[in-house]
């Protein structure tokens, strides 16, 4: 005879999902203390460059980026590539690494989207800067990977929520549209176990490697007019 487990009643019901939003919460102050990092507290090898040198008599722009596993890091130097192709001077930058813009025409701001928002040392230039960039001209590109599974490109959602976020946040700032939509990657083998759990018990899953050479040229080109 085939044996079938009992119903649970209302009050086990209830005390399983009190048991499991509590093991969430847990979960998520742990991600406070040891997973929401960003490139100031990684050992990974961090990209910097310059180029576009040769093109000495136009504008100079600041790459200015923070990154996690190096997803974003890879997508601001093509998009470097691209402004110093289009007779632009670049300097590519860790975020945290900037102590001084007063010498750029114009920045470009990156960062991955973790858990609704920029990473710490994006949000930190962005507050640090912000009466300084209120002068320039400043584009941003947000890497997600909500991506429109037929498409290929980020969901505008994502926009929307970066708008509420982190955008609102320095009225002062008047951002370049369009903002960059675009996709990166996510390998549950490259995050901390904690957050593993945090995001299974999300719904969240992985998604690999979703990145465009292709969308971020594009993108790139759209802007470089801008910044002139």
């Amino acid at each position: 005879m085939k044996k079938t487990l009992p119903a649970l009643s209302f009050k086990n019901y209830f005390r399983y999902k009190i048991i499991r939003v509590s093991l969430f919460a847990s979960c998520m102050l742990l991600l406070a203390a040891a997973g929401f990092t960003s490139a100031w507290g990684e050992n990974y090898t961090l990209f910097e460059k310059s180029c576009g040198t040769d093109n000495s008599t136009v504008k100079k722009v600041l790459i200015a980026y923070d990154t996690k596993h190096g997803s974003t890091a890879h997508i601001a130097e093509k998009i470097g590539d691209v402004l110093c192709e289009n007779g632009l001077r670049v300097d590519i930058r860790l975020a945290y690494h900037v102590d001084d813009i007063s010498a750029y025409d114009a920045v470009v701001i990156g960062s991955p989207v973790y858990y609704s928002t920029f990473l710490p040392g994006t949000l930190k230039f962005l507050d640090r800067h912000k009466a300084t960039l209120a002068n320039k001209k400043v584009a941003a590109f947000v890497i997600s990977v909500s991506v429109d599974k037929t498409t290929g490109k980020v969901n505008t959602n994502v926009l929307n929520m970066i708008t509420s976020t982190v955008f609102s946040k320095f009225p002062e700032i008047t951002f370049i549209d369009p903002v960059g939509l675009l996709p990166g990657k996510f390998y549950f083998k490259e995050i901390f176990p904690v957050e593993i759990i945090g995001f299974k018990l999300s719904g969240f899953a992985e998604s690999g490697n979703l990145m465009n050479d292709d969308f971020v040229r594009a993108w790139a080109e759209q802007i470089a007019p801008l910044l002139k």
